[in-house]
């Protein structure tokens, strides 16, 4: 049973343009390793699409209201899960469209989506997607100030172990998250203290490892640490935490023994006078 999905509502019944429709002209198509591999489409315009899978191993995708500019080749890449990319013209009376069709690894996922001028498609294996379902994640990143330094705290759903090294002009510690999928709103967090101005988080690298950097702009070079806790990861910049001293513990009381009772002597015996035998 053929998948259909639709990128932008197009007929599936009837596709193309009548003549004197204005088309979007398909300019080219070329695989592109950086910053995600992906097959790209590139257009004069947004492109309409259409999206079917009528059988594994093959996705076809149909631009109704687009033309190619020129004939163009096909694209392999084997090695990523692309077995054969072709892009073709298709005239049906007076109906003219462009047809994608991709045939690439059964096990793989073709994902598309749209560009401001064009389209680009994806191709995650099943050995790929294993390793991103196992990616942690970066939840939260808050940074605290005191009189020594300045405290990162990083959140997750574990410990953290990054790759921490420093950066001049300006000076700044980076800290590189391996294997982790940001998941912070705030991509920039001002500190303005302890010689630290700003924390910024960003996903560095998607394929063919999610990586989170983590980048601490500072006045000046300062001491860190990094140090992975149960859920997440805490970054020391500066001196030492201050330690606040605590109270005296008020003294325990005195335990006073209770003076035994004393007791009153116990009367002494009075012998009884004699009384005189009876004559």
């Amino acid at each position: 049973m053929a998948v259909v999905a639709a990128g932008v509502l197009a007929s599936l019944v009837c596709p193309g343009f009548a003549a004197g429709q204005d088309a979007v002209s398909i300019l080219g198509m070329a695989w592109t390793p950086k910053p995600a591999p992906a097959l790209v489409i590139s257009a004069s315009g947004p492109l309409t699409f259409t999206k079917a899978q009528p059988e594994p191993g093959v996705t076809i995708l149909e631009f109704p209201e687009a033309v190619l500019a020129r004939p163009m080749a096909g694209v392999e890449q084997p090695a990523a899960g692309l077995t054969r990319a072709t892009l073709a013209a298709v005239d049906e009376g007076d109906k003219h469209w462009a047809r994608l069709r991709i045939e690439s690894d059964p096990a793989a996922r073709v994902t598309v989506a749209a560009l401001p001028s064009g389209v680009e498609l994806r191709i995650a294996r099943a050995a790929q997607a294993e390793p991103a379902a196992r990616s942690g994640e970066l939840d939260d990143v808050v940074a605290v100030a005191d009189s020594t330094g300045v405290s990162v705290q990083l959140t997750g759903k574990g410990p953290l172990v990054g790759k921490t090294f420093t950066l001049g002009n300006p000076p700044r510690v980076v800290i590189d998250l391996p294997g982790v999928v940001n998941r912070v709103a705030r991509r920039v967090q001002p500190v303005g203290a302890a010689g630290v101005q700003r924390v910024r988080v960003a996903q560095h690298a998607i394929a063919p490892e999610p990586v989170v950097r983590i980048a601490i702009d500072l006045d000046k070079a300062l001491p860190y640490h990094l140090e992975p806790t149960a859920h997440g990861a805490m970054l020391r910049l500066g001196g030492a935490p201050a330690v606040v001293a605590e109270a005296p513990a008020a003294a325990a009381p005195e335990v006073v023994a209770a003076a035994a009772p004393v007791m009153p002597p116990a009367p002494q015996p009075v012998a009884a006078a004699a009384e005189p035998a009876p004559v």
